[in-house]
């Protein structure tokens, strides 16, 4: 989803909850109108404080919130949170008005689901007000039935119970596609794509730090049907996916997820010189380590490129890898020694510093 403008989402600590709380009332005092009249809206409003947030966190509610990249002030533009009562797992998502329907809510409801997720959660509640129920409705929740919260003052206010089951999040070994980034879908590789796959598998210049290449004709016809091969293998293991230009329908590189273990993936990606620079390298690699956490349910990802390829290594660290360790005559290749980077993110630090 393409969000306008750049923001980042972080797990919250302490030093947040003054923030997170101006964040909530102006989510209340910007949406809640247009669903409940003044009085509900004020008392709603009214404990809304720091302190309230302390005391969750102290309690083990996790909360996520979402900082505007467009200023130095790095405004918290909303949040969510995932709490455990009993045996259920709740979530909430509050976010500024000003950026209501542009994609922060549900950055930040992934999450809180993911984080839900990885503590075992195999459903979701939420009491959802009024303001609320469409933007749960279009994340996968059911309507359960109604009822109202008592507020401080007495006062009822209407709220609608809503579930979700994890059933389908939760079960992992496929990667869903077509993928779609902002700009970019990822798919399966066909055998009529030979010529746009030929076309940068023969550049110099893009396999100048791959293990193999430039491929000649015959090299790619047999990559191709290797690749072709994996599509159909059971259980799937490889998943190397064009990468498509979306808006013109035009394949410009290839991505790619290797299961090495059931816990542990490769990634790499190659891209046509001619879009070199756009970014497209990261969107697609982002788009494959979270197929690969949320998906697959893999532990942790790993990459490894070439010591003198600094694209290809700031690319891994945008898409969150970190580097681990320099790998000195990991491969021989092209009749050299090659020493590689290698890098390296894991789930538990892909849900701390997440992109989306």
């Amino acid at each position: 989803m393409n969000h306008l403008f750049s923001f980042e989402i972080r797990r919250a600590d302490a030093s947040d909850s003054e923030a997170i709380a101006a964040a909530h009332l102006d989510s209340i005092r910007s949406i809640g109108p247009g669903y409940y009249d003044d009085a509900i809206v004020r008392d709603w409003g009214a404990r809304v404080q720091a302190g309230l947030y302390l005391r969750a966190m102290k309690r083990g509610e996790v909360f996520f919130i979402a900082i505007d990249g467009r200023d130095s002030a790095r405004t918290v533009l909303g949040f969510a949170s995932h709490s455990v009562d009993g045996t259920q797992h709740r979530v909430g998502v509050y976010v500024r008005g000003s950026v209501a329907r542009r994609g922060v809510g549900s950055a930040l409801f992934r999450a809180a689901e993911d984080h839900a997720i990885a503590s075992g959660a195999a459903g979701l509640r939420i009491d959802a007000s009024l303001a609320a129920v469409d933007f749960y409705k279009r994340h996968g929740f059911d309507d359960v039935g109604r009822g109202v919260h008592r507020l401080w003052s007495g006062r009822s206010m209407p709220c609608v119970f809503m579930s979700k089951s994890l059933s389908s999040r939760v079960q992992r070994g496929t990667i869903a596609l077509p993928r779609h980034t902002s700009r970019l879908t990822l798919r399966d590789m066909y055998a009529a794509d030979f010529e746009a796959v030929h076309a940068y598998a023969s550049d110099p210049d893009v396999t100048r730090y791959m293990f193999y290449g430039p491929r000649s004709e015959e090299d790619t016809r047999a990559y191709l049907e290797r690749v072709l091969a994996t599509q159909v293998s059971t259980p799937r293991r490889v998943w190397e996916l064009a990468i498509v230009e979306t808006a013109e329908d035009r394949l410009v590189g290839a991505c790619d997820l290797t299961l090495e273990h059931s816990d542990e993936a490769d990634l790499g990606f190659m891209l046509s010189r001619e879009v070199w620079g756009r970014g497209y390298a990261t969107e697609a690699a982002r788009a494959l380590v979270r197929a690969g956490f949320d998906e697959l349910g893999v532990k942790r990802i790993f990459a490894t490129c070439d010591v003198a390829n600094h694209a290809s290594a700031r690319v891994l660290e945008k898409a969150g890898l970190r580097r681990e360790a320099t790998l000195d005559r990991h491969k021989f290749a092209k009749e050299m020694w090659c020493t590689s980077f290698l890098y390296a993110i894991t789930f538990e630090q892909w849900l701390e510093t997440r992109y989306d």
